[in-house]
Formats: C-alpha cells, structure tokens, sequence
C-alpha cells in the first residue's frame, strides 16, 4: 500500500497548493487509482514565522504541530511543512520532537538536490524571507557539504521580502517574476554557483529554464513522490 503524504499548508496557502498540484502534474500514470495520496490542511491561521524570528510574534510551532496531528488522524503516514522558514531550527527542531509522524524536510532535501546536481558548487545564493536569511536556514544544511551560502545585500533583500507578501496578499505577476529573476541573476554574477529560491511563494512566479536556478517546492514534490511509491 502507497504511503499517504501529509501536507502542512496555508503558509501561505497559495504555495501549498501549488505544491498539491505538483504532486499530480508530476506523477505520470495511467488512471486515477496510480496516483499517490495526500492529505493537505491549509490552516492560514499559523502564525507568522517570520515575525516570530524577529522576537515580534507567537511562536509557530504548536499550531504546525497541531496540524500534523489532524493529518495523521486523517491517514498521512509521513509530513512536510510547506514553508522554509519553518525549517529555522528555532522551530523546526521542536516541530521534529513533538511530531507524531516522520518528517520530510524542505531545505535538507533541497540542499542536498542541489549538490547532486551541481556537485562542484562552492557558493549557493539563498532568496527567501528576511526569517529564512537572518536564521542560516540553508546554511545549516549546505555547510555540512563544505558549500557557502551568500545573501542580496539589504535593499535587494527588502525587495524580495516585499515581493513574498504582495504575492501573498494578491498572487504573483510578471512583474514579480521578472524582479526575482533579475535578483538571481545578481547572486549569479556576484560568484554564486546556483541559487535557491528558498520561500515557496517565489515557486509561483514564472521563471526562464535553467540549471542553476532551484526550486524547492518542485524538489520536495518530486521526493515525496519517491518517498510515497
């Protein structure tokens, strides 16, 4: 029997359906009955990761935790949190110990996707929430491959963040994608060897080919999908 993948969404909740699509579009069968199940709770209601890593919100992870309980009541045998900033270690590590279900982490699997497939990497631009970039979120994991992590300077940085919660609040644009696009691009020439597009509201935007860009939603689908066969 197929194992059910639990999904902790609503944050925000455009990103973790776009990460339920994925795990149909992605998921080649020939009838219904092939694809995997899931089970998604969008619950909107988590509070702000990132405000609580500035010391200005409630802490996250009792309703993170609450929801991955509903989901294994629901069937779910394994859980991800459709979040990056979630995984800061001053969430994620309470989220892994009060968790009655094995957990499939967003930034590990992504970090480890990217030294795959670019395996002599040295620099990795990280684009994420101002939580994401002032807790290491994806340094954490890429040094543990000798990998450094480089960040827009401030103002460029101000600007991604704006963009994340205009998605957020209105969905994306062109415009949105061309500003990101254009962001890496700067991580690109400034030395990075490839660049991760660590909040999973950028997975929305619309985004030229290429094989130093990542996306982590797209990962985490893929691997759940492995994971669940």
């Amino acid at each position: 029997m197929k194992q059910i993948i639990g999904i902790v969404g609503g944050t925000g909740p455009l990103a973790s359906t776009h990460l339920c699509s994925l795990l149909t579009e992605l998921h080649l069968v020939k009838s219904d009955q092939d694809h995997v199940p899931f089970v998604h709770i969008s619950h909107p209601q988590i509070p702000d990761r990132s405000a609580f890593l500035r010391g200005e919100g409630e802490n996250p992870t009792a309703a993170i935790v609450s929801v991955i309980e509903r989901l294994q009541q629901a069937g779910a045998t394994m859980a991800c949190v459709a979040c990056n900033t979630a995984h800061a270690p001053q969430i994620y590590d309470e989220i892994s110990r009060k968790s009655p279900l094995p957990l499939v982490n967003l930034v590990a699997t992504t970090a480890d996707f990217v030294i795959s497939s670019v395996p002599n990497a040295k620099t990795v631009g990280i684009l994420g929430t101002t939580g994401t970039v002032s807790a290491n979120v994806y340094a954490l994991y890429f040094e543990r491959h000798q990998v450094a992590v480089k960040y827009l300077q401030p103002d460029h940085q101000q600007q991604v963040m704006r963009t994340i919660y205009e998605i957020k609040a209105s969905g994306p644009t062109g415009e949105h994608s061309k500003l990101i696009t254009a962001l890496s691009g700067t991580l690109l020439h400034s030395g990075c060897d490839a660049v991760v597009l660590g909040c999973t509201e950028l997975s929305l935007l619309d985004y030229p080919t290429s094989k130093v860009m990542f996306d982590p939603v797209r990962i985490l689908a893929e691997h759940l999908l492995e994971r669940a066969a």
